[in-house]
Order: structure tokens, then sequence, then C-alpha cells
């Protein structure tokens, strides 16, 4: 990870490999000529076992760091605690509990944070929710969420699947009925979502946007994917 912050500072992680394989990880942040000026331990990653559908998956979780305004932003490797840092200063910001989530991965590198919500990615096996999937083929018999952390209220949703367009999720456009929007990135003005031409032509066909049955209706098989863009009030 690399992230930009102000004053042409620079932060990312840097890892060591410790006994028995640990790897341990800390923050460097550097001027603009690459001096260091500080660093702080992110901790170690660790390995996670996740059940997708009887298969079990092994993977290596690391810590995560984002930028959000001028603040830097730590996401442990566990993903169960955000952290705000300041130079050599980490203050735990928000504490989350998987405990009812057992076997399930949150993935911190695609978190992303506004001034209104924070956007936490998970997988799980669909055995977990089986009257919401009974109908629905989903292949490797697993899935994948986003959960939104709401920061004035306090509570966290997750964002449903919609049937009508191929299992998609994301927010509701309740502007013109189109596809749901689903964000991977937000610099916090703006939110953007990337879509390949063929699926965005699919999707668009279902809904009733007409700005972007449009927009489908220019694209052809060697088509760039379409950016979306989504202005925050």
């Amino acid at each position: 990870d690399l992230e930009c912050l102000n004053d042409n500072r620079y932060a990312f992680l840097l890892g060591h490999i410790g006994e028995n394989n640990e790897v341990l990880q800390k923050i460097v942040v550097t001027d603009s000529l690459g001096r260091e000026l500080h660093e702080i331990e992110a901790g170690y990653t660790s390995v996670a076992s996740l059940d997708m559908g009887g298969r079990s998956i092994q993977t290596r979780q690391r810590n995560f760091i984002y930028s959000f305004g001028d603040s830097l932003r730590l996401v442990n490797a566990a993903v169960d605690t955000l952290f705000a840092v300041q130079e050599n200063v980490k203050k735990p910001l928000l504490s989350l509990c998987w405990d009812n989530w057992k076997g399930n991965l949150p993935n911190g590198n695609f978190i992303f944070e506004t001034e209104s919500f924070i956007m936490i990615p998970v997988s799980f096996p669909t055995s977990l929710f089986a009257d919401y999937f009974k109908n629905i083929v989903v292949p490797e018999k697993s899935s994948s969420a986003k959960i939104v952390f709401d920061k004035r209220e306090k509570r966290a949703t997750p964002l449903l699947h919609d049937s009508k367009y191929r299992l998609m999720y994301g927010f509701k456009n309740d502007i013109d009925d189109g596809a749901p929007f689903l964000p991977s990135y937000s610099d916090g003005k703006k939110m953007y979502q990337i879509v390949q031409a063929a699926h965005f032509k699919e999707v668009a066909n279902l809904g009733n946007s007409a700005k972007m049955k449009a927009v489908a209706a220019q694209l052809t098989e060697e088509s760039n994917p379409v950016l979306i863009v989504v202005t925050l009030k």
C-alpha cells in the first residue's frame, strides 16, 4: 500500500518475516524525497481459514492502510479494529465483533470511508442464510456483501443482493431506478465504481434508467470499462 498524505508525505507498509514465518508489518512515513519521518508498528499478519460451501480456503490477511482527508487509517489483519494513526500514535476508532460470523472473511483491503459511513466487504458461505439463497444459484455456494457502518447512528447494515440484477448488490438507485451502485473507492467528495462494458450493458437493460440505457447503447465488445461517479452531498 502507498498512500499520499498532506504536505507531500507518503505512507506505506513494510513487512519483516520472523520466526514461524510470522510477518510483522510497520507503517513508514516519508517525505517526497523518500526520507523517513517516522514509523509505527502495524502488527502481525494472520492466517484465516474460510469455509466456502464445504471447501476450506486458507488465506493470509495483512494489515491495511488508507487515507481519509488528512488522516491515515490502519485496519488490523483480523479486521476487527480500525485505528487513526497520528505520527507514532495509534488511536482505536472502531471495533468490530465477528463472533456470530465465525468462518467468514472480512476483507480490510477494500475498506473505504466517507464523512458519513465506513464500507466493509465480507465473504461468507451461503449456508448461513439458507432461506435467502434457497432459490438463487450462487457459484461455489459462496457469496460476498458489503457492510455499511453509519458513523452518526453507530449502526451497521449489509447491502442486500438484488436478484433482478443477477445477484448484484449495492446502494439502491432511487434516482432513476437503475442498477444498484456499488462503489469501490471514495475521495471523500465522490464515490466511484468501475463496471466492465459487457456487464454494464446487461444490467442497464434490466433496469429502467434512461441514462444507463443510452450509455449502454454506445458500448461494444471492445469498449473500455464504464466509470460511474456519484457526488456526495
